[in-house]
């Protein structure tokens, strides 16, 4: 099986990275992942131009001996067994931090956000699924099928008045949701998708003293106060009597078992009727 490669971005890549990173920083990166512990015979900068260039030349799926072939190509006297035992979670955590640094690159100018200037930062976040070469199934799991029984999601949380990447790789099958939220500081505003959707997310984000804007789930019961003999509300019905483009703002609880507010804030409902369709979107704010 073989998988598309982006010849272009991958000949940018390895262009760049002879021009931009001095070899001393690449060995820096890889002391501090822990890929280069001692003077080799692979060194950061080698690793890297070997990864990228060997699938630039024979695809994300190229065999040891192609790769063995590329790294004789760039002077690295290795045998098949010591270019195979330098594939290791050290070698893959320098190479996710050097996407990191690469990815940060396409951030290049400031970005004019004066209208999000109440925020300490501004967080946007979501992910993508790749296949991989059935041979990797072992480290991350695939859906199969008629596709690969390997595959990976990058998860990517971008900071847009930072600057700031944070990356996570996981199994293609692993649901959004189940993503880990991590540290959110005070006064920033998250911004996900619905597959990110977790009612304990979003009280973790409000007692960071945060910000979110999120969509809810179908299945997500509304309600107009914290009574458990109260019935939810049903905001299609709500549109139906509404007119084309007509909004209207209620504050409620939300949540199926649970009535998710506090005294501080409360779920902020905003229901548009646009010619039948109905749009919702649940918010966090502060009163």
């Amino acid at each position: 099986m073989q998988f598309p490669v982006l010849e272009d971005k991958f000949k940018d890549i390895s262009m760049r990275l002879e021009t931009i990173f001095r070899k001393e920083e690449l060995n820096d990166l890889g002391r501090a992942s822990g890929f280069i512990r001692r003077q080799r015979i692979v060194s950061g900068l080698g690793f890297a131009q070997l990864c990228i260039q060997g699938a630039e030349e024979s695809g994300l799926n190229a065999s040891l001996t192609q790769l063995l072939a590329q790294a004789r190509k760039l002077g690295m006297a290795l045998s098949g067994e010591g270019l195979n035992e330098r594939f290791t979670a050290d070698a893959e955590s320098f190479m996710e931090k050097l996407f990191a640094t690469i990815a940060g690159w396409h951030i290049e100018e400031e970005l004019k956000l004066n209208t999000l200037d109440m925020f300490s930062e501004v967080l946007v976040e979501d992910s993508s699924n790749w296949q991989l070469p059935p041979s990797l199934k072992a480290r991350f799991k695939g859906f199969g099928g008629g596709a690969s029984q390997a595959g990976i999601k990058l998860n990517v949380r971008l900071g847009l008045k930072g600057a700031t990447w944070q990356l996570c790789f996981r199994n293609a099958t692993a649901p959004d949701n189940t993503s880990p939220l991590g540290s959110i500081s005070a006064r920033s505003l998250l911004l996900r998708d619905l597959g990110y959707f977790k009612i304990d997310d979003l009280r973790s984000i409000e007692k960071s003293k945060a910000f979110y804007v999120s969509r809810f789930k179908y299945d997500t019961n509304v309600y107009l106060s914290a009574d458990s003999t109260e019935k939810p509300i049903d905001l299609l019905t709500i549109s139906k009597k509404m007119k084309v483009n007509e909004i209207r703002q209620i504050w409620c609880y939300i949540g199926r078992v649970e009535r998710f507010s506090n005294k501080a804030c409360a779920a902020k409902s905003t229901v548009q009727s646009s010619g039948g369709q109905t749009q919702k979107i649940e918010r966090r704010q502060t009163k």
